[in-house]
C-alpha cells in the first residue's frame, strides 16, 4: 500500500453533517465561526465566496471548497446586496434536525431558502475531526482548499446522493446516521486524495507528504502538543539548523512554526472542551504558561472564550 493510501486509511471522521440546500436569488448566508471543516459542493448555479483575507471568489457547479480549519465565512447570490442570514437561522426555519460536532444526524438535512429567482443547489458538510488524532499531514494542507471538476469529480455520484437524501427524509426508517457517516468518509478521502494529487511537488500537502524533516517534526508536535516547544527544540527535532528550519516549515505550511504550533494547541484544546474537559484542565495541557495567555489565543481562534465554547458546544440535558 502506498503512503497516501495508507494515510487515508487512517483517517476517520468522528461525526459530520451533511446537507442540501435549495437556494433562489437574492440569497446570502453566514457561517459563523464554529468547528470542523465546512465544505460546500456547488451542485447546480452559481455562488460567491466571502472571507476574511480574500477577495470574493465566484464559484460554479462542479466547484468544491473546504477549510480545513474552520474559518467565518459567507456565501451569497451574485449580485446580492442584503444583510446575511445566519445558517442557523436556515436550518431552524426548514425544521432542520439539531447537530453538534461529533455527531452525527439522524435523518437528512434538506433546507429551502432565497428569494425566488435563479436557482443554485449545494451540497454543504461539515466534518468534524478529532485533531489530536488526525495526520499531521492534513495540517499541511492550505488554509481554503479549492477544488474544481478537473480535480475531483463528484457528479457522478450527486443524482443517486441526492435521491438518496430526499428518499431517506420521506421514509424517517433507522439507520441513515450509519450510512451518511460512509458516505461523509467517502467525500472526505476523496478531498484529501485530490488535493494531494493536484500538485506533485509543490508546496503544502503534497511537499509535506515527501518531506522526512518536516513530516517528523509535525508528526511529534501532533502527538505531544503540550510539551515546552521552542523554536530551538522544533529546528533540533525535524534535523535541521534554526534558520534552515525556519524557512523551510514557512516553505512548506505557508505559515511560521509558531503559527502553526498556536493553531493546534487550539484546535487541541476546543476538540478537549467539546468532548467534557474542563477550562482548567485544557489550560493545563495547552502549554501555555498562564490562563489569561490561554484565555486570549483561543478567544483570537475562535472568537469566544474557553468557557463559552464549552458551554456551547456540550449538549444541554435533556436535548
Amino acid at each position: 500500500m502506498d503512503r497516501l493510501s495508507r494515510i487515508l486509511e487512517a483517517t476517520h471522521l468522528q461525526g459530520s453533517l451533511i446537507g442540501m440546500i435549495q437556494l433562489s436569488a437574492p440569497w446570502h448566508i453566514d457561517h459563523e465561526q464554529w468547528v470542523g471543516a465546512p465544505t460546500h459542493y456547488i451542485v447546480e448555479g452559481e455562488a460567491v465566496l466571502e472571507h476574511e483575507g480574500a477577495a470574493p471568489q465566484l464559484l460554479s457547479a462542479g466547484d468544491l471548497v473546504m477549510f480545513p480549519q474552520w474559518q467565518k465565512h459567507q456565501l451569497r447570490s451574485p449580485g446580492a446586496a442584503g444583510p446575511p442570514v445566519s445558517i442557523r437561522e436556515i436550518v431552524e426555519n426548514n425544521n432542520g434536525p439539531p447537530w453538534r460536532p461529533g455527531e452525527w444526524l439522524e435523518e437528512p438535512l434538506i433546507m429551502k431558502a432565497g428569494g425566488g429567482g435563479a436557482r443554485t443547489v449545494i451540497l454543504s458538510m461539515v466534518f468534524s475531526l478529532d485533531t489530536a488524532k488526525l495526520h499531521p499531514m492534513f495540517a499541511a494542507m492550505p488554509r481554503l482548499v479549492h477544488l474544481s471538476s478537473r480535480d475531483i469529480d463528484l457528479g457522478p455520484w450527486l443524482p443517486s446522493l441526492l435521491q438518496f437524501m430526499e428518499m431517506e427524509k420521506a421514509r424517517h426508517e433507522p439507520g441513515y446516521a450509519a450510512i451518511s457517516s460512509r458516505i461523509a468518509d467517502l467525500i472526505f478521502l476523496q478531498i484529501l486524495r485530490a488535493q494531494a494529487l493536484r500538485s506533485p511537488g509543490a508546496g503544502g500537502f503534497a511537499r509535506a507528504l515527501s518531506d522526512p524533516a518536516i513530516g517528523a517534526l509535525l508528526q511529534a508536535l501532533h502527538e505531544t502538543p503540550g510539551a515546552s516547544w521552542t523554536l530551538t527544540s522544533m529546528a533540533r527535532r525535524a534535523g535541521l539548523s534554526r534558520s534552515t528550519f525556519s524557512a523551510r516549515f514557512r516553505e512548506v505550511m505557508d505559515v511560521t512554526p509558531a503559527a502553526y504550533l498556536r493553531g493546534l494547541r487550539m484546535d487541541t484544546a476546543a476538540e478537549r472542551l467539546r468532548t467534557g474537559t474542563s477550562v482548567k484542565q485544557a489550560f493545563e495541557q495547552s502549554g501555555y504558561a498562564t490562563l489569561y495567555a490561554f484565555t486570549t489565543a483561543f478567544a483570537a481562534r475562535f472568537g469566544t472564550t474557553p468557557a463559552r465554547f464549552r458551554a456551547s458546544a456540550r449538549p444541554r440535558p435533556g436535548a
